[in-house]
């Protein structure tokens, strides 16, 4: 993050020809106080301006923030609300931040295994390879049952040969989101994603 790409953003945005992602990247610096002085209530209306839009990230990063209690109290309530939303947000960061939040638990939703599994069956769905090999292990795991399990075990394999082949080709479209949490050997993973091309 820059104080140069905030401002070419921010203009974009004022100029009525930015997008959700512009939102997004401005509410965050605000915040957060990157590279600008933070105003919590300014970021705040980004945010929700881009999850007004749809954008399920927005809403994620709106859930998070009630979540953590640091920028602005913690309230579970308005945490839920977004969490909600960004559930049925756009794309799939949305949809991934949920399954991670009830996969781990949080502050403000508890664990919840069986919920994680179906989301991260939606993002697979919608094309994002992390997604996919957690869903792919979970059913591996034998607690969804055996036919399940055998899928997990065919899929796993496959799934890694996917995101090496997204990796070497490049991945413009962020599919590979949050790689090394989930896929196997994830050093070698980000070394070989280091020697990529990725705009």
């Amino acid at each position: 993050m820059t104080a140069r790409e905030f401002e070419k953003r921010l203009a974009h945005l004022e100029g009525g020809t930015g997008s959700s992602r512009d939102m997004i990247y401005v509410g965050w610096c605000l915040l957060n106080g990157e590279e600008v002085s933070s105003d919590v209530e300014r970021g705040k209306e980004w945010l929700i301006r881009a999850a007004q839009l749809g954008n399920g990230e927005a809403c994620l990063r709106l859930a998070d923030m009630y979540t953590a209690g640091d920028v602005v109290p913690r309230d579970c309530a308005q945490a839920a609300l977004w969490y909600d939303r960004a559930e049925r947000g756009d794309g799939f960061h949305g949809i991934y931040g949920v399954a991670v939040a009830v996969y781990f638990g949080n502050e403000c939703l508890g664990v919840d295994r069986d919920r994680a599994l179906l989301l991260f069956q939606k993002a697979a769905a919608r094309g994002h390879i992390p997604s996919k090999a957690q869903w792919a292990r979970m059913c591996r795991s034998g607690e969804y049952g055996l036919w399940r399990r055998v899928l997990g075990n065919l899929l796993v394999p496959l799934i890694a040969i996917q995101a090496i082949f997204e990796s070497v080709r490049g991945d413009p479209d962020e599919r590979l989101f949050d790689a090394g949490r989930w896929l196997p050997n994830s050093e070698a993973f980000a070394r070989l994603r280091a020697g990529t091309r990725y705009e």
